[in-house]
């Protein structure tokens, strides 16, 4: 059983971003732009109709809800395009042309396939998990709040998060056209739990600290000098937090590929070392 190394993992992970920050501008430079453009346009044409008094007689439109959903959806599409390039270009070291990296096809649309699923199994989780101790505390305590409930909120975002980091691994699997379930990524990060909880947050963390010390001067300076509604601004604004969203997805997706070889590599050595003896 490999035990994975959870800083030095995420330490390798910002040194390839760095190493390849010229490829990280070439293949995150449309995504940021496109998610930039779609935050502003979504921002400038119905934000102002939030603060808009509407005739009650006037059936409620689903036009701002809508937008959202149409937004989540490009930023969904963005990100997946980006991680599988990215995973490509870690593990199988694939120098390819913008066009070609994020262009959508079968790789992409498996890649989509497994993180819906996904997302349907950790709703799943949750209820499964969420269900019996959340019910278990209420006939303790009561139907009010409590520690012990509170405890068993805990417990299950614990789960949640466990169960979450051992099925990743599907992920630069599918990035490189292998087949792997989520039963075998489950059993490739065996002994590895708390470790791939580590490598799937703990890179976010100085993306999220750099980004709130950079955006945060630059809205309160605009809010200062009343630009705060200005399409440009906003439009300024959304570049830089998207470029912060783009390299906190290529440093996880750079851990995450480096979890996925090390397992790899160690469970191809122990194969090959069984067969000789």
């Amino acid at each position: 059983m490999k035990q994975l190394p959870v800083i030095g993992t995420v330490t390798d992970a910002y040194a390839f971003v760095w190493e390849n920050r010229q490829d990280f501008l070439l293949l995150a430079f449309l995504p940021i732009v496109i998610g930039a453009l779609v935050e502003t346009l979504l921002i400038g044409v119905f934000a102002p109709s939030v603060d808009t008094p509407t005739d009650p007689e006037t059936p409620p439109s689903a036009g701002p809800g809508a937008a959202v959903l149409a937004s989540a959806l490009v930023g969904v599409v963005l990100y997946v395009m980006f991680a599988v390039a990215w995973h490509r270009l870690f593990l199988a070291q694939e120098q390819t042309t913008v066009g070609a990296a994020l262009r959508w096809g079968a790789r992409q649309m498996r890649f989509l396939v497994r993180l819906v699923v996904l997302a349907f199994v950790m709703v799943a989780a949750a209820f499964a998990l969420g269900g019996p101790i959340v019910a278990g505390a209420a006939a303790t305590t009561g139907s009010g709040p409590g520690p012990l409930r509170f405890l068993a909120l805990v417990a299950v975002v614990i789960g949640i998060f466990l169960v979450y980091a051992r099925l990743l691994l599907i992920f630069p699997a599918a990035a490189l056209d292998e087949a792997m379930s989520m039963r075998d990524s489950w059993r490739l990060t065996r002994g590895n739990s708390w470790r791939m909880v580590g490598i799937s947050f703990l890179p976010l963390f100085p993306v999220w600290i750099a980004s709130a010390f950079v955006s945060v001067p630059i809205r309160a300076v605009l809010a200062m000098l009343e630009w705060q509604n200005s399409l440009t601004a906003i439009l300024a604004v959304s570049l830089i937090e998207q470029a912060f969203v783009f390299a906190g997805v290529a440093v996880t997706v750079s851990a995450l590929s480096i979890a996925y070889r090390d397992l790899k590599a160690h469970v191809s050595g122990a194969t090959s070392l069984t067969t000789s003896e």
